[in-house]
């Protein structure tokens, strides 16, 4: 008998360990639109987020730190076509099961790299209700569906990677050799 709820138990925290996932797609009405409003192209990197998180993927987007790992990014999918994308199921350790959440999609004009001084656009599709992320094994993902052009239809919003001022960065190697010259004459 204990052997038996051993491996209930341990079964049981194998299943409830994995990722949640949800599926998503970008399906009819002109699909994906970039800045000039044609469709994306094959290739291009489209981020399913959280959307309470938008305010602080922003941050991340113009402070040069986004990523797939920033926090509210839920994972990317890279387009099928130039029209639309098809069912894509994300499993991520950023999604917590049976959790409500409201999707984004984030779309960029061109590819980011964070780089200090880059510069480019980005916009968030109109988010989606709250549907829940479910762990994989126990129950089937709810499919988010965001409607082409109709469902990205915000403002693009322009960035510039910011670059640290030449003055902060002169008087940080100041303070450095301060120190080092501090401990240098302790001796």
């Amino acid at each position: 008998m204990k052997r038996m709820i051993t491996i209930a138990a341990a079964l049981f925290v194998a299943v409830a360990a994995q990722a949640a996932s949800i599926d998503w797609a970008i399906t009819g009405v002109g699909a994906i639109k970039n800045k000039s409003n044609t469709n994306v192209g094959a290739g291009w990197t489209i981020y399913l987020v959280d959307a309470s998180q938008m305010s602080l993927i922003t941050s991340a987007i113009e402070d040069g730190t986004f990523s797939l790992s920033t926090t509210g990014v839920l994972g990317s999918a890279l387009t099928g076509s130039t029209s639309a994308l098809a069912a894509t199921t994300i499993t991520s350790s950023s999604l917590t099961a049976a959790t409500l959440y409201s999707y984004a999609v984030l779309v960029f004009n061109e590819t980011y790299t964070g780089t200090m001084g880059s510069t480019g656009s980005y916009h968030f599709s109109a988010a989606s209700g709250t549907i829940p992320a479910y762990t994989n094994g126990i129950d089937p993902p709810t499919q988010v569906s965001f409607i082409g052009s109709a469902d990205f239809s915000t403002a693009w919003k322009d960035f510039t990677v910011a670059i640290p001022e030449p003055t902060a960065l002169a008087l940080l190697a100041l303070g450095v050799a301060a120190v080092g010259l501090r401990r240098r004459f302790r001796k």
